[in-house]
């Protein structure tokens, strides 16, 4: 049974708008892992239903591991008499979602899974989880939650970061370490294989790994080989660095990264790390896919009887025999096709499947946006893609004219999108056709146009940056890194600190390295010019430890001024009072915050109860954006300003009811409610100790302290 609903259904459990099975032409399910996941079908214009078909509409159709599942329609294509419609899983309406800025932190799967599903812009009706017991981060900002999740040419997406597969059931979204299982299925020639496609990459496997951990860490023997590195599959080892920058070492007489262990037991991490990617990830097997056309034998009369043994599901493992070519492989389903209305496989794909060795150059374009694994080595980083690129750019069409010489990754100019170009004037990178934009160039003149530049030295007498139409310039000489705007004043950067010129060459302030009696080494702020007063004359602005940093002001106290206001990402922490200030006729008055254990946010109103003895009061859209009322119990105040009595009888997710004991009561209310993302906070412990307050308060005491 294929089921017609409402695009706003929220009952899955009836018959909908009705059966449109029985009309149905040429249904396919195609299902691929960490991929796509849709339902594509024909319908005849003259059937029942076909007048209600819209999108977007959803459809309920039965798939072969998963059950019943939901496909919004995206897409509806009227052709001779027939509606040609596709439709998405269910799944997908993520996608309409976006996540603004979310940073996951030290998560296992299930952590970072469940903080993805909760930072959503709005709210939605699905559940999320995940098995995987892998730490690690990720920033995520601007990201719908499907790129989130699946989107591997995205380095800070779940599926690079933590891996898994996707499970997609209805409105559960589950990632897992594995799917599927071996159920003794066999695909055999002259049983039910009718053909076969195998496509063995033998450039991905790797047979020796060079574990690189955090700033540089290698290990004493440098190498971790497969087991397999000696057998004939490999006339020599195929060596590979990989990257560990969560593995971190204790440097003796260097502060401790956070997360750091000490050198032997990091050795132990990048050891155990190496032979993972063998014993898990079979990194030292070639990626071999085999497309297989057969006969599903549970749907056959001869062997109905054995549908248990016959059964395949997504992630199954299968072995196929081809005894006259010597096939005998046991491979994981990665991909089908399912006809939901004769309910049988139509093809599936096996496969250790995984992205390409050449795949590498998805990454090249991410724009890295969480900063926390960087390490100094970023030009050897850079060497190594490069050289991943050009060595294994296997493929591409050669033309030669006699003007110009283009590689191109078509045979044919007019469809090629990836071009080199060649000529007397220079040569150029095109990633928009032969007549497109060439973003990378150098010219016969000298010129080097180019998005980025990776270089380990660069020598010039100076080096000159201008902005346009900003009327200023930036420069590198003897004196330092200088900026200098269109009135003159100048921003400059050398050994001694930073230093602030004003438009007649004169010192305005600095930023320098100085002497602490207490505390050796200190970062100091001067600011001795005239306009906007003397607020940091002599102040010290001090670093006590690593991630904290402190003003102290030795016999005043630090005034910080910001006419347009500031913002600030995450959380503020304050030992003191937080005040807001109001101009008064008897000068700037303060009044204090009122705070709670828990994070709640307040809203308050007025009305009257009707002739029915009661008000329904619904809670502000903009309001409920930033509490969650849903999963979590709001609170209700009242007061009455009139001579009943008021009650609240009743408390939903967007709106409460009051009742009276007679009509027409006038009342004011108060709602508070937990604000959304903070549900479970209740006198959080912040990361600051008593020692560290101490620090800062003793510099405010001890006054013979200098810069």
């Amino acid at each position: 049974m294929i089921t017609l609903y409402k695009k706003d259904e929220k009952d899955f459990f009836n018959n909908g708008l009705g059966d449109i099975s029985s009309s149905i032409q040429d249904a396919v399910i195609s299902w691929t892992d960490n991929d796509q996941y849709m339902l594509t079908f024909k319908y005849s214009t003259i059937s029942p239903l076909a007048a209600f078909i819209d999108g977007p509409m959803i459809i309920k159709a039965k798939t072969p591991s998963d059950g019943y599942q939901l496909f919004r329609i995206n897409k509806i294509k009227k052709n001779m008499g027939l509606l040609e419609i596709s439709a998405f899983h269910i799944f997908y309406d993520l996608i309409d979602n976006i996540i603004e800025d979310t940073f996951v932190q030290g998560q296992t799967g299930a952590g970072a899974i469940d903080q993805i599903g909760k930072k959503t812009q709005y709210a939605h009706p699905f559940n999320f989880y995940s098995d995987i017991d892998k730490v690690a981060n990720s920033r995520i900002v601007r990201m719908n939650p499907v790129t989130a999740l699946i989107d591997s040419g995205k380095d800070n997406s779940f599926i690079s970061r933590w891996g898994g597969h996707l499970v997609r059931d209805n409105f559960k979204v589950s990632m897992l370490k594995k799917i599927g299982h071996d159920r003794g299925v066999t695909i055999q020639n002259k049983k039910n294989l009718l053909g076969y496609n195998a496509d063995v990459d033998w450039m991905s496997p790797v047979t020796r790994i060079m574990p690189k951990g955090f700033d540089g860490l290698l290990l004493p023997e440098k190498y971790i080989d497969s087991p397999l590195i000696n057998t004939d599959a490999y006339p020599h080892p195929k060596i590979l660095e990989i990257e560990f920058p969560d593995i971190k070492a204790i440097k003796e007489g260097e502060y401790a990264q956070e997360g750091a262990v000490p050198l032997n037991e990091a050795y132990k991490l990048l050891r155990e790390a190496a032979k993972k990617k063998y014993e898990i990830e079979k990194i030292d097997y070639p990626i071999v896919n085999y497309k297989v056309d057969f006969v599903e034998l549970s749907k056959t009369e001869e062997y109905k009887d054995f549908e248990i043994l016959e059964t395949i599901d997504p992630g199954d493992t299968v072995t196929v025999i081809h005894d006259e070519d010597g096939i005998n492989i046991k491979a994981e389903m990665i991909q089908y096709t399912y006809d939901p209305v004769r309910e049988m496989y139509l093809s599936i794909e096996l496969g250790n499947y995984k992205e390409s060795f050449t795949d590498i150059k998805n990454q090249i374009n991410n724009v890295i946006n969480d900063m926390n694994n960087m390490e100094a080595g970023f030009l050897d980083t850079a060497k190594g893609v490069a050289s991943t690129l050009i060595k294994n750019g296997f493929g591409g069409h050669v033309r030669v004219y006699p003007d110009r010489i283009l590689i191109m990754d078509t045979p044919d100019e007019k469809t090629a999108r990836r071009v080199w170009q060649w000529n007397i004037n220079g040569f150029g990178y095109s990633r928009t056709g032969v007549n497109g934009e060439y973003g990378l160039a150098i010219t016969m003149d000298g010129s080097i146009v180019a998005d980025f530049i990776n270089v380990g030295k660069l020598r010039a007498g100076m080096i000159q940056v201008g902005f346009n139409g900003i009327n200023s310039f930036v420069s590198i000489d003897g004196a330092g890194f200088n900026v200098r705007d269109a009135t003159g004043g100048l921003t400059q950067l050398n050994q001694t600190g930073i230093n602030f010129y004003n438009r007649s060459g004169q010192l305005a302030g600095s930023v320098s390295r100085g002497q602490s009696s207490s505390d050796g080494d200190a970062l100091g702020i001067v600011h001795d010019g005239s306009e906007g007063g003397n607020q940091f004359r002599g102040n010290l602005f001090q670093v006590l430890n690593a991630g904290n940093i402190f003003f102290t002001a030795p016999g005043d106290r630090v005034a910080l001024y910001s006419i347009n206001g500031d913002t600030v990402i995450t959380n503020l922490n304050v030992t003191g009072k937080k005040n807001a200030v109001h101009p008064t006729r008897d000068g700037i008055r303060a009044t204090p915050a009122y705070e709670t254990a828990e994070s709640y946010l307040g809203d308050i109103g007025e009305s009257k109860t009707n002739e029915n003895k009661e008000m329904k009061i619904f809670i502000e859209t903009l309001f409920s954006d930033t509490v969650n009322t849903i999963e979590y119990s709001y609170q209700v105040f009242l007061q009455s300003y009139g001579e009943g009595h008021i009650w609240v009888s009743e408390r939903n997710s967007d709106h409460f009811i009051v009742k009276s004991n007679i009509p027409s009561v006038p009342f004011a209310w108060e709602i508070k409610a937990k604000r959304r993302g903070y549900e479970t906070d209740r006198l959080t412990l912040v990361d600051m100790t008593n020692e560290i307050i101490e620090n800062v308060w003793r510099e405010e005491v001890n006054k013979d302290d200098d810069l």
